[in-house]
């Protein structure tokens, strides 16, 4: 019984997780379709962003509402994917953080 209940907790923190990689991976793709400052072509963070984040950012925002919901679905259920898609925005974080704090980055 106790070893269910374990198995049970553990299932839905993962999923939280996974929910949370995918609330931020949204929140990146809202702030580039609504032109955010940072979110631009010719902005250090955006370009501090890896360029297969950037792109996978572009092609859901080309996407209707539907069709979004749909891959944000689908991600949920393969934690692979979204394992790539935590490593690409912690690089984000980490690339932009070291633009705050005036270090170079290599292009």
């Amino acid at each position: 019984l106790h070893e269910r209940q374990a198995q049970a907790k553990q299932r839905e923190l993962e999923q939280q997780a996974r929910e949370r990689v995918l609330k931020n991976f949204q929140d990146l793709a809202l702030g580039r379709e609504s032109r955010r400052f940072g979110y631009g072509d010719r902005s250090e963070a955006w370009r501090a962003t890896p360029a297969a984040l950037r792109e996978q950012s572009d092609r859901y925002n080309a996407l209707p509402d539907q069709a979004r919901q749909a891959v944000l679905d689908g991600l949920m259920q393969d934690p692979a994917k979204v394992r790539t898609l935590e490593q690409w925005l912690e690089e984000r974080r980490q690339r932009v953080r070291e633009l705050d704090r005036g270090l170079d980055l290599e292009p």
